[in-house]
């Protein structure tokens, strides 16, 4: 189903999502209210049954105090370079229609 890269990434990524929601003290049952996922979709991302998309991962961030871009370099969807650190720093800085320029910029590379 995955090469063997993408399911070493996922297998690492669902043991971080696991073990940060158990030291939140949250039940699948807690992060599914939370995301509005079903607990068997968010158990099948923990065992690494289902690569999860970047739309899924930004409903999951923030209840496990994790942000976006962690989350998509988990995954894969971003690489580990300080590329995307840089990317990042950039949009916080930008004014008025550029920012907004820049935020549909990387609302549909999101969805890529």
């Amino acid at each position: 189903m995955f090469n063997e890269e993408t399911r070493t990434r996922l297998v690492a990524l669902g043991e971080r999502l696991k073990q940060r929601r158990q030291a939140k003290g949250m039940t699948l049952h807690d992060l599914s209210e939370a995301s509005g996922f079903h607990t068997s979709y968010l158990g099948r991302i923990e065992r690494a049954e289902r690569r999860p998309s970047a739309p899924v991962l930004r409903q999951i961030a923030e209840p496990l105090g994790f942000t976006d871009v962690e989350l998509f370099k988990m995954a894969g969807y971003l690489s580990d370079d300080r590329t995307d650190d840089r990317i990042g720093k950039l949009k916080d800085s930008l004014k008025g229609e550029i920012r907004q320029a820049m935020s549909n910029l990387l609302e549909k590379v999101d969805t890529l």
